[in-house]
């Protein structure tokens, strides 16, 4: 949290009757906005301690409200992050499972937009990526679904939006919402592979510290995994060296906070953050050498896969703080519902922080867990640990990794001091192990009852094998 400058009790105490002010805003005047950045690693933002100016539009949302140093997604692939965002289910509890684009969810999971438009909010959703189109079953609940993707990706030519035309669908979308309350979710694309920014976007001009350079030349991979190479989607030109396509990542950042900018501009110009909670975070993070992985994700939840971006501005909220415990951003989903005094499901993961962005109650205690088809992590008491799910020596399941037919790789116990803002190695703490081994086996059991009446004969051939590797299908 920012420490008061000598003389500041007068400045405080008109900005808490500001607070209040806000807070007495009746829940039938609030509306939320969710706002999620595909691949974008928290450590890339120039707010967060970066050597580059890459995120000058977000710095400033962050100054005008609270940031999370240590925010983890709960997967490193998509569409189950986002899954457990709309349901406040860790990605083991929801239908969508830990596969990215095989299983859809399921019409009977209770979802945010349901809830709100049940309690009569207009609800819409802007999104760039073709994982996220109509049939992930993310649509249900939304009134207004727009996956238009009338743009290509410049190497494999899959269809996406870019972060200019998203920006213009959600603000064409903002006359008929702001009519009443509502929820609008506006997904951004441009971080994500391959890093093609416009010409224009020049690289970020350095501040603070530099990030230090790798001197390396990478070969082009003959899959898409990224293990000691530039995944084949990610090939561009000519172009080997670490350096050029890190640089590419922090433009692709940096454009895509330029058209943010242009977006939240729109929202204070109308007074929209007076009335409405908006939330900025990402569904996973990108490898640039940890692990041996460039350019890629997916394959792990090390911190490089796991740590987003969550900055959350509006009524009420603290402007210019700073939570060092972490949490997960599938607590988005709670705080949504009570910032809206909304009932949340039962049996949902989601706790809701708006106690904490108010200033009247720390982080929940508990643990935030992570998972993906070949690892486990938990964050508690200030330490992360990640692990394998599977023993080294299981060959069929390292083989091959089952999400996209390419490399994967067994990576061991690891664990990460996050008591300041850069995670630092320690040993791995055998508590931390047993609580998520203990997790493990909850997860696995709920995996399982979620795909045993799967009828696989009505999915393709790669989600068969996706699921066969899990050990949920024949």
């Amino acid at each position: 949290m920012i420490p008061p400058r000598p003389g500041a009790p007068i400045v405080l105490a008109l900005g808490l009757l500001c607070s209040l002010a806000a807070c007495s805003k009746g829940p039938e005047q609030r509306s939320v906005i969710l706002i999620t950045i595909d691949t974008l690693r928290a450590d890339h933002l120039s707010g967060a301690g970066y050597g580059r100016r890459t995120s000058t539009h977000l710095d400033r949302l962050a100054q005008e409200g609270t940031s999370f140093d240590w925010a983890l997604s709960p997967t490193s692939y998509t569409r189950p992050s986002h899954a457990s965002m709309l349901t406040g289910l860790d990605p083991s509890f929801h239908s969508v499972g830990l596969l990215n684009y095989e299983l859809a969810l399921r019409p009977e999971e209770r979802t945010l937009p349901e809830i709100c438009g049940a309690a009569g909010l207009s609800t819409a959703a802007v999104v760039s990526n073709f994982i996220l189109q109509k049939g992930s079953g993310l649509e249900q609940g939304f009134a207004t679904y727009d996956d238009r993707l009338p743009d290509l990706e410049q190497v494999r030519r899959l269809p996406e939006r870019s972060a200019k035309h998203a920006v213009d669908s959600a603000l064409a979308l903002l006359p008929s919402l702001e009519q009443g309350r509502f929820f609008l979710w506006l997904h951004l694309q441009d971080p994500h592979g391959p890093y093609t920014p416009a010409a224009h976007i020049a690289e970020p001009e350095p501040v603070g510290a530099a990030p230090e350079r790798l001197e390396r030349a990478l070969p082009l991979g003959t899959d898409q995994s990224g293990y000691r190479s530039i995944p084949a989607y990610q090939g561009v030109g000519t172009e080997r060296a670490f350096e050029q396509y890190r640089a590419r990542y922090d433009r692709e950042i940096k454009a895509t906070d330029q058209e943010l900018g242009r977006f939240l501009d729109a929202l204070r110009a109308k007074g929209l953050l007076d009335t409405t909670l908006v939330i900025v975070t990402a569904d996973h993070g990108e490898a640039l050498g940890e692990d041996d992985y460039f350019f890629s994700h997916c394959h792990s939840v090390g911190l490089d896969q796991v740590h987003v971006p969550l900055i959350v501005a509006g009524p009420g909220v603290r402007e210019g703080a700073r939570i060092a415990a972490p949490v997960g951003n599938l607590d988005v989903f709670a705080t949504a519902l009570e910032f809206l005094d909304l009932p949340a499901p039962a049996g949902t993961h989601s706790r809701s922080l708006l106690p904490v962005l108010r200033g009247a109650a720390p982080v929940p205690e508990g643990p935030v867990f992570t998972a993906s088809i070949s690892q486990r992590g938990i964050a508690l008491g200030g330490q992360y640990l990640r692990t394998d799910r599977f023993p080294a020596m299981d060959t069929e399941f390292w083989r091959v990794n089952p999400l996209n037919q390419s490399t994967f790789v067994p990576l061991g116990t690891n664990a990460w001091s996050l008591a300041g803002r850069q995670a630092v190695p320690i040993e791995p703490q055998p508590e931390l192990l047993t609580r998520l081994q203990q997790f493990g086996a909850e997860a696995d059991a709920a995996l399982k009852a979620l795909t045993s009446g799967l009828d696989t004969r009505a999915i393709d051939e790669g989600a068969r094998r996706s699921l066969r590797a899990l050990g949920y299908a024949k």
